[in-house]
């Protein structure tokens, strides 16, 4: 399988996916069928030092068991390994075929995410975030071009994905203290806003941003006093510590907020 000699613009980077996909292969041999690289490297802002590395891994159909039970294997060793990425890997196993659909609420794939170890379940609401990604900015580590292969992610789909993850946080939000003591630190508390930031972006403009581009964009087109709240949730992502109770507070209001513009442009969760 040809392998660009340098899929990105960091060395540091490129070594990783190197070895991750000596070891994937080993792993997979004729059922991978591709590698891509998404998230903040495909749409821009990397940061070399805290972003994560986002990795789609296309398969020929779906795994035998045996293969799964080899990666969850790899990946527990790598998460104990010295790389600088051994905690800042996001990575799903899906099917070529899978690709090509909105995400199934009940066909399960083996993913591992940043504070999350190795698991096996359906993918995430906002799953066509992924697609939009892939086809749209996917860097190949090994395959085809994924361009010739998918078909545009239509942006009403990416505005239902986005209402079902604004409506599920403002119920968790309002109604579950477990979530909002999730959300409570500071780092955590700074990944929400930046996310909301990029769903009301995908809500206006119908396209994806990355969450520096999205915050920077909702300084400028939200009103003032959220302008304001989203530039200090921004440095918040940096810092340890709680969420102070007001900022709390603020972030349910922007939740809320978020909410009412995604109802008014006529998206509801449907349960």
């Amino acid at each position: 399988m040809t392998e660009p000699a340098s899929p990105t613009a960091y060395p540091a980077v490129n070594a990783a996916l190197h070895d991750f996909l000596a070891s994937v292969q080993a792993i997979l041999g004729p059922h991978l069928y591709g590698m891509y690289l998404v998230g903040s490297l495909a749409v821009g802002d990397f940061d070399p030092g805290s972003s994560d590395l986002d990795i789609i891994v296309v398969t020929d159909g779906a795994l035998p068991e045996d293969r799964i039970v080899a990666l969850r294997e790899w990946h527990t060793q790598f998460s104990a390994c010295e790389s600088p990425f051994a905690t800042r890997l996001e990575a799903v196993y899906l099917p070529q075929d899978d690709l090509r659909v909105s995400a199934s609420a009940t066909s399960r794939y083996p993913q591992v995410e940043r504070d999350r170890p190795f698991f096996v379940e359906p993918l995430e609401a906002g799953w066509s975030v992924q697609r939009y990604t892939l086809r749209e900015h996917g860097i190949v580590i090994a395959g085809p071009d994924m361009r010739a292969l998918l078909d545009p992610v239509d942006p009403d789909e990416l505005r239902r994905d986005g209402a079902i993850t604004v409506q599920t946080w403002l119920d968790q939000a309002e109604h579950d203290l477990t979530w909002l003591d999730w959300a409570r630190p500071r780092p955590y508390f700074a990944f929400v806003v930046a996310t909301l930031c990029r769903l009301l972006y995908t809500l206006e403009t119908g396209g994806v941003a990355s969450k520096p581009a999205a915050t920077r964009w909702a300084q400028q087109m939200l009103e003032d006093h959220w302008a304001d709240f989203i530039a200090h949730s921004w440095v918040a992502r940096n810092e340890d510590g709680e969420t102070s109770p007001d900022d709390m507070d603020t972030l349910v209001a922007f939740i809320r907020y978020s909410a009412e513009r995604y109802v008014a442009r006529g998206y509801r969760f449907a349960n």
